[in-house]
Formats: structure tokens, C-alpha cells, sequence
């Protein structure tokens, strides 16, 4: 059996992938690739070969994709490939070249994946492709987790050859005959992964020997490693974590003398990592808010909480007697009564005179310098010191409804009602409405 082939099927074993699963093969129709087809097909493997076309290269990305399809049928495989606009991707991203063609492939994969039931994605990522990795994660300053590198497998992506150098890889396509397409790109230096491959790895390896061998076995102790750390970390993280809220962490954690690591190890999650140093300077200035691409985060009393960046709508909701109305997590109900009802004492209720209210009203979010003149107070107060008073957090109060007339705020639901609203009569009809807030 050869080398190779032994090797797919222990990892294949190893990955407690089922023998015979339906799989896809992500084909470029470099040496790489086919020499995995060819093994796949040696192993007795018949997956389904995908070609992204991204049309970078003219002729030459069609005669790629052409050359796969047809290669896949000769190994009595079946092929598919797609096509993609990836120089417009890209500049409608904002992404390079390379980081476009990768989400674009991914993303394709994967759907394919769902598609066609198939239980793993396979690419033919080997050592030197491992050793590139840890050095860009090195120049990124990803820390431990980025030096532990690829996996095997890691969400649903399969790579059997990782642990393969490419000597190995250029003897199998020589035994066997195994037929391939050069990319010329991949002899640029204009890209960050070839000019380490070409002026740092190649020069490194030929000098010391062994080198690549040498940085793939520090990756799998560093794994190693970061598998204890991850395990450390989350048992420390709990002690901290709100029981209800899993976005929400303690500010105590300020006080571990390893706060800066705990910090970051959670932050991680939602793009804020190295934001970390900052939201611990801020742990005791209530109101400091911090954001990344996602997410954003708030520091609160005792609280560190995250949550999912929101886009907040400004136009107002009309209300109409009688029309009931939902916003986000609100509910707002109306019921009519006869004569007056008596002090109504549930703060989420409402009392309307309707003849004495100008209608439509309106429901919107707060916005800076709203004021409300509060019943049975003189003179008006400033919402915000009344979100304030009720301990009611900044996230809290941006998704938090005000009832206006005429853009005047007449009722903050749960907290207070206008002076607006007073009426003196004590017989005919009247309406209550509801709120209730389903969060």
C-alpha cells in the first residue's frame, strides 16, 4: 500500500470520519490536489470533486477547471464547478484578492456540503502549508491559539495530508503518474504566503534541514498546550460568567491576577481581544462602551455585557386608538373602559383621556435631551437621569420605547407618565394600554 494512502486512512480513522461517508474533494488542479484525488481513489474514496473558477487568470482558470472535470472522470469521480466575480467581491468587500477567492470558496463549499449531505470537506493542505500558516499567525500576533495552526479537522474541514511534507506528496505524483496544472501565481512573491514560502521557508530548509519537520512538531505541541489552556481558561471563566447571561462577565474578574488573559480569552469570541487592556482600565467607569465589526460591548455597574451591534431605527410608530403595536420586544395592547377606573398603580399601564389627546400618537426610541414632565411633579426631567435613577443600562435604554404627542414625551412604559395626561373628568370613556416586554 502506498505511503500515502496508509496515511489518508489512519487520519481518515483518526478524524472518526465513517468509511464510507459522502465527502467532497476541493480540487485546484495543482499537484497537491490531484495527488489527493489520487489517493482518495487508491483508498478505494470516491468524493465528489469541486473546482472553484475564479477567474483570475484568463484562459488559464478555464483550462484549470476544465482539466479538473475532466480528470475527476477519468478516476470515475463526479465534478462540479462554479464560477466566481472575484476582483469585484473583493472591492465590494474591501478584502484582497486572496481573502475574496478564500470566502468565496468556503462559502461555496460549504453549501455544497449541505447540498449533498456530505459529512467532510477535504483540501490537501501539507506541512509546508502548516509552516506558512504559524508564521503569518506569527507576523498577525494571534498568540498561542494562532501557533497551534491548522487541524486535521476543524468544522467539517478535512486536511489528511497536514502532517505530509511535500517531498512525500512530489514521490507520490512521480510513482504513480499522477497529471497536474501549474498555477504561475503561486510563483509571485507578491502575496504574503508565497514570499514566505519562496524567500524564508525554501532558503530556511536548505540551510537547515529539517526545519519544516521542526516547525510542524512545535505546532502539534503547541496544540498541545493551547487544548490545557482552553480548558484552564473556561473553568476560570465560569466563576465569573453571569448564570443566565452567557455575554455577561463579572467585573470582578479585574481582580484575578490573570485578568488581562481571561479578558482576552473571552473577548476573542467577539472580535474584541486586543481590546482587552482597554475594557480593564474601564472597569470602573460605568457607561464605557467599546465595539468591534459584530459586536460591542458595555461596562455597567457590575457588569461587563455583549451583545450583537444593532442598527437603531429612528422613524416613529404611529398609534391609533384601539391599534395595537409591536416594536422589537414590546408588545403594546389597548383596553376601553367606561368611567373613570381609579388610580391605576401597575407602572406599565396607562390611563388615556381620549378626547383630551391629540392623535396619532407615536412610538420611537429616547433620544438625547428628551425630557418628560413627570405626573405630579413641577418642571420636566431629563430622561436619561430617569434610565439612570431606575438602574436601567445603556443597551437597555437604546431599545426602550417612549409614547410622544406632538414629539412629546408622555409616557417612559415602567417608569413614568406625563403631567400631560392629567385629566379631570370622571365619567364617559376611557382607554388603558398595555405594555409588556417580552426580553
Amino acid at each position: 500500500m502506498p505511503p500515502l494512502v496508509k496515511h489518508l486512512l489512519q487520519e481518515w480513522k483518526s478524524a472518526g470520519i465513517p468509511p464510507d461517508s459522502p465527502v467532497i474533494l476541493a480540487c485546484s488542479g495543482g499537484k497537491d490536489s490531484m495527488v489527493l484525488m489520487d489517493v482518495l481513489v487508491q483508498a478505494g474514496k470516491k468524493p465528489l470533486v469541486a473546482h472553484a473558477n475564479f477567474g483570475l487568470r484568463g484562459e488559464e482558470s478555464d483550462a484549470d477547471e476544465a482539466f479538473v472535470i475532466e480528470q475527476a472522470g477519468l478516476h470515475g469521480l463526479k465534478g462540479v464547478s462554479t464560477r466566481f466575480f472575484t476582483r469585484s467581491f473583493a472591492q465590494e468587500q474591501g478584502l484582497s484578492i486572496q481573502m475574496a477567492a478564500r470566502e468565496l470558496r468556503y462559502a461555496w463549499l460549504r453549501e455544497l456540503a449541505k447540498q449533498e449531505g456530505a459529512v467532510a470537506i477535504l483540501t490537501a493542505h501539507h506541512a509546508l502549508d502548516q509552516a506558512e500558516t504559524l508564521l503569518l499567525n506569527l507576523m498577525r500576533g494571534s498568540g498561542i491559539r494562532g501557533m497551534k495552526g491548522m487541524e486535521v479537522l476543524s468544522r467539517g474541514i478535512f486536511r489528511p495530508l497536514l502532517k505530509c511534507e511535500p517531498d512525500d506528496i512530489l514521490r507520490h505524483a512521480g510513482n504513480y503518474r499522477v497529471a497536474w496544472r501549474e498555477d504561475a501565481s503561486n510563483r509571485s512573491t507578491s502575496y504574503k504566503r508565497n514570499f514566505l514560502r519562496h524567500n524564508v521557508l525554501a532558503p530556511w530548509e536548505e540551510r537547515y534541514p529539517g526545519t519544516v519537520r521542526q516547525i510542524l512538531r512545535s505546532s502539534e505541541l503547541l496544540g498541545e498546550w493551547n487544548e490545557y489552556l482552553e480548558h484552564k481558561l473556561a473553568e476560570d471563566l465560569a466563576f465569573f460568567r453571569h448564570d443566565e447571561d452567557p455575554n455577561s462577565l463579572s467585573l470582578s474578574v479585574s481582580e484575578h491576577p490573570q485578568a488581562r488573559i481571561l479578558l482576552r480569552s473571552w473577548l476573542e469570541n467577539f472580535g474584541m481581544a486586543d481590546q482587552a487592556p482597554f475594557v480593564l482600565e474601564a472597569a470602573t467607569r460605568p457607561g464605557a462602551l467599546f465595539s468591534s465589526k459584530e459586536y460591542e460591548l458595555l461596562i455597567d455597574r457590575q457588569w461587563m455585557m455583549v451583545r450583537k451591534r444593532q442598527q437603531q431605527e429612528n422613524e416613529c410608530l404611529w398609534l391609533e386608538p384601539m391599534q395595537n403595536m409591536r416594536t422589537g420586544t414590546w408588545n403594546f395592547t389597548w383596553v376601553g373602559v367606561e368611567d373613570f377606573p381609579g388610580k391605576i398603580n401597575d407602572p406599565f399601564t396607562l390611563l388615556i383621556d381620549p378626547e383630551q389627546v391629540r392623535w396619532p400618537l407615536s412610538l420611537r426610541h429616547s433620544r438625547t435631551g428628551d425630557r418628560i414632565h413627570p405626573f405630579g411633579m413641577k418642571g420636566s426631567k431629563l430622561l436619561s437621569d430617569l434610565f439612570t435613577d431606575a438602574r436601567i443600562d445603556r443597551f437597555e435604554k437604546e431599545s426602550w420605547p417612549v409614547l410622544c404627542m406632538d414629539d412629546q414625551v408622555i409616557w417612559v412604559p415602567g417608569l413614568r407618565s406625563s403631567e400631560l395626561l392629567r385629566s379631570t373628568k370622571k365619567k364617559g370613556r376611557f382607554l388603558l394600554l398595555r405594555a409588556s416586554n417580552t426580553a
